[in-house]
């Protein structure tokens, strides 16, 4: 797979630090082979020519402008006009749209590498082209500032300035924070218009979220949190280049710099610019320019005129400068060779803008930095290098009007080179051992190299149709797989009951990628009219909807056909795979049901089909016979009602265990939602006995919904203390007896906490739920208690900061929404591998606490479900205690850095190798 190459074209904002950046990534890409299409305006080529290292494999596509009345005639970078036209260059780069848009059709690259022009995404998907937003904006800086998180759209400019001082809420933790001035100027250039109709963050966030995947030149050893917040919160694989080293340039450093360089001691040489679009005022110029010349130390610089100077950089220079720095100073306007100045040996001090350009070219050389943020994203630069990373030390600014001084010039200054100095001291040392990181033997080879590895992967995108059983349990992990799948690029055709759609709208992150194909169900003798879902019927009626989807039969096999999806993801519905393999469509048994309970209770080892019930309800109480060792066994009540359900018909003419046991051993894979690291042993088992390949999706935690809570939960929540309130959920399918459901409440009711529950009406119940809660139950416990019977938002309820306690009765379906939320688990399994799953998460995990209940009977009281939530919250509580240890511990591992990208990266290899075979 990776010997094959791929052609790349590459379209950067017309900005010398952007160029060069993505021309350095063309660099590495064609170091291996591929091919890379790199649009550059005409005039500028020549500049960059000697930069390109693999003139065979990259080729310049020069681009001329078009017209854009006020911008001044011949411009075509940032470079060439002052910063305030920098939205008129926009424009003229968003008339190129038609020439690039033909370019592309002729070129068939198979990726466009862009930032700022946000139409690209839309052009090249009419042309079955990826986009790989590649952005020179560090990570760190995009987060904190068009984070979706903030909700700009939504906000006035006002509150916007207020919000920016501080990072957005679910930020990682870090040292950075804007000073007043500072977020005024970036919520308005934020807001601003930058190229015409467009503003700067229509631009900035339609490119992020239109992308196929976003690209950053970082390490996840130096920003991680803060890519794993963008992937988070943007909805897109974040794809890490590494830190993208310049190549050394082909040619020599400019004669006249070589010469006068060479007249200073080693490290004795400040360098100061500020890249190619920033221009600073004329007096902030000369502040800048004087603080050099107080050092007393060389200084060579390459900076922009100053806003409003008139003829040359020399004419805004201080009265009397020249002469008196002509020895040792030089202050130009023209381009410069960068990073040869920053490798002289004599040079030892940079003074930097912060721009994201100049980052890395800081981090690398052996010169201290000195900080002198300009505008937007260098502010953030600045704060993480001089607060997380220590490596710099930042000029010292009016807190208002944020202007600095020559004395602030020179103070920094001093403060990073002076030997003596305790900030110089530390600030070298934390360089050095970045720079030492960043040249680290195959860092950038192995970074490079898993890039492409993942851009592969993106071509190698496949179809997958998802049928799950119509349960809003099996619906809502079938489409956080789809999630999953759809930001690595792969199309999802997801059916789906018609009138369910609605409500799983907004759980669709890739609306492009993920087509929900509405399914009617036919009508079955029995079945409440207009039933599509376990949430419209009793628990008994299970088999009649089963039923009703085993009719859709002829219909999904047509669908398929004019489908022709590579893989059909399924549960239930055991005639697929024979349907799909006569399409030559693979399948994938897609089972939230855990490993565990699967192993447990339908292993072909048990040889349930050669017994009589009574034998499989007796065997039924342990595990089959090598099933690895756990703590995990049935009681009696449990066997027995697990035997019957297992031979039951469920949907006509099929048992359970044949339903289920046929699904397994004629599909060509099984797939679960878990880690090996949790359930390692049981995968290998099943894998054994039912011999199919097990692939592991890794946790596949849901995406933070894109709405809000509901507005009157949100405000009953809110009247309570931090993790005070008990949550209480049965999934869509579960109803109690009314026996049972009253001793529920009224075990909440017991317990004097607050609590909200979401369950079915009772069995038998006529009429709303209420009618049947306890006498007088409503009146004892109306200020702190709700029991309510509609669909609810369970994961954001759970991650309210009100909630404590999830009481919950094990279904599959919430066993990751159990272990990743902060809550303490209160486990009453209600039926099936419920049973397994308590004993799982109490037994061998220690993660929640089961509710007590009969040994013969199974049948639970309201004290001891009071009992099981005291024993779960209270503080002193010693099971509470080891619960809480495990609970944070596994939740800890379920939300490392990086591993469900790693699971779920192997999970699609496995997938791509499946078609392969």
């Amino acid at each position: 797979m990776g010997a094959r190459t791929f052609h790349v074209a590459m379209y950067p904002w017309f900005a010398f630090g952007h160029i060069t950046y993505f021309l350095h990534v063309s660099n590495k890409l064609a170091e291996r082979g591929h091919k890379i299409s790199f649009f550059i305006p005409t005039n500028t080529q020549s500049k960059m020519n000697q930069f390109n290292l693999h003139p065979h494999l990259i080729s310049f596509i020069p681009i001329t402008l078009p017209h854009v009345d006020g911008l001044p005639p011949g411009s075509e970078t940032t470079y060439d006009i002052p910063f305030s036209l920098g939205s008129l260059l926009m424009t003229s780069m968003d008339l190129t749209q038609p020439h690039i848009e033909a370019c592309l059709g002729d070129l068939k690259p198979d990726f466009v590498f862009f930032d700022f022009t946000h139409w690209l995404p839309s052009v090249a998907r009419g042309l079955g082209i990826k986009t790989i937003q590649y952005c020179i904006i560090n990570p760190v800086s995009v987060g904190y500032l068009i984070s979706p998180e903030r909700k700009l759209f939504e906000k006035p400019l006002e509150v916007i300035e207020a919000d920016m001082i501080d990072p957005p809420p679910s930020f990682p933790p870090s040292a950075i924070r804007l000073r007043p001035h500072e977020a005024r100027g970036l919520a308005r250039a934020t807001l601003k218009e930058y190229g015409k109709g467009v503003s700067f963050l229509d631009r900035n966030l339609g490119s992020f979220l239109n992308c196929d995947a976003i690209a950053f030149k970082t390490c996840r050893e130096m920003e991680g949190p803060y890519c794993d917040y963008i992937e988070t919160h943007m909805k897109k694989q974040v794809l890490l280049a590494g830190p993208v080293l310049p190549n050394p340039p082909a040619s020599s450093l400019e004669e006249k710099w070589e010469n006068w360089l060479g007249n200073f001691k080693p490290k004795s040489v400040i360098y100061c610019a500020f890249g190619s679009e920033c221009a600073l005022s004329k007096d902030q110029f000369q502040e800048l320019v004087l603080g050099l010349e107080l050092t007393g130390m060389p200084f060579l610089t390459a900076l922009k005129p100053p806003i409003g100077a008139e003829g040359t950089i020399e004419s805004a220079l201080p009265e009397g400068f020249i002469e008196r720095t002509k020895d040792r100073g030089v202050v130009q306007s023209g381009w410069v060779q960068q990073q040869l100045i920053l490798n002289h040996p004599s040079v030892g001090c940079f003074v930097t803008h912060c721009g994201s350009g100049s980052f890395t070219e800081a981090m690398v050389n052996e010169c201290q930095l000195v900080l002198l943020p300009y505008s937007g994203d260098h502010f953030i630069n600045a704060r993480f290098m001089s607060g997380d990373l220590k490596v710099g030390v930042e000029v010292e600014r009016g807190e208002e009007d944020g202007l600095f001084t020559k004395e602030g010039v020179c103070k920094a200054v001093r403060d990073a080179m002076e030997e003596e100095s305790e900030v110089g001291q530390e600030i070298r040392r934390n360089h050095s051992k970045w720079r030492e990181f960043l040249f680290s033997e195959g860092l950038e080879n192995s970074y490079v190299d898993a890039f492409v590895q993942k851009l592969h992967d993106m071509l190698e995108t496949f179809h997958v149709a998802m049928y799950p059983w119509f349960a809003f349990g099996h619906i809502t992990y079938f489409l956080h797989v789809s999630n999953k799948l759809a930001e690595r690029g792969h199309k999802i055709s997801f059916f789906i009951p018609t009138n369910t759609q609605s409500k799983m709208n907004q759980f669709n992150l890739h609306p492009h990628l993920i087509s929900f194909i509405p399914i009617t169900l036919p009508h079955v003798d029995g079945l409440p009219p207009g039933s599509e879902t376990t949430y419209d019927i009793p628990f008994s009626l299970g088999s009649l909807l089963m039923t009703s989807m085993d009719l859709t039969q002829p219909h999904i096999e047509a669908c398929l056909g004019d489908l022709k999806p590579d893989f059909v993801f399924f549960d239930f519905t055991h005639w697929l795979p024979s349907v799909a393999r006569g399409l030559g469509i693979k399948t994938i048994q897609y089972c939230i049901i855990n490993p565990v309970s699967v192993g447990y209770l339908i292993s072909p080892e048990r040889k349930l089909f050669e017994k009589p019930l009574e034998v499989i309800e007796a065997d039924m109480i342990d595990p089959p016979p090598s099933f690895p060792p756990s703590a995990i066994r049935l009681r009696p009540h449990e066997a027995r009602g697990l035997a019957r359900a297992t031979l039951k018909e469920y949907g006509k003419g099929v048992s359970f265990l044949d339903r289920n046991l046929g699904s397994f051993l004629n599909c060509d894979a099984i797939a679960f939602k878990t880690c090996r690291e949790m359930e390692g042993p049981y995968c290998d088992y099943i894998e054994t006995h039912m011999k199919k390949q097990v692939l592991l999706a890794g946790p596949v935690l849901p995406n933070p919904p894109a709405s809000s809570l509901e507005e009157k939960w949100e405000n009953w929540l809110g009247n309570f203390k931090p993790k005070s309130v008990i949550y209480c959920a049965f999934g869509s399918e579960c109803a109690l007896s009314k026996d049972q459901f009253q001793e529920l409440v009224l075990g909440l009711e017991l317990t004097g906490m607050p609590f909200l529950t979401a369950l079915k009406p009772p069995i038998g119940a006529e009429g709303t739920i209420e009618s049947a809660l306890p006498e007088g139950f409503i009146e004892r416990t109306k200020d702190r208690g709700v029991v309510q019977s509609g669909w609810v938002q369970q994961q954001l309820i759970l991650n309210h900061p009100s909630v404590g306690c999830f009481v919950t009765h094990c279904g599959s379906g919430s066993f990751t929404e159990a272990m990743v939320n902060e809550c303490q688990l209160v486990l009453l399994p209600y039926s099936g591998d419920h049973f397994i799953n308590a004993r799982f998460m109490s037994g061998d995990l220690k993660v929640g606490v089961e509710v007590e209940r009969g040994e013969e009977d199974g049948l639970f009281t309201k004290e001891g479900v009071c009992k099981a939530v005291r024993d779960a919250m209270e503080e002193e509580s010693e099971v509470g205690q080891e619960i809480r240890r495990n609970h944070s511990k596994w939740r800890e591992f379920l939300f490392s850095e990086g591993l469900e990208n790693s699971y779920v990266d192997a999970f699609v290899q496995k997938l791509n190798a499946i078609l392969e075979s």
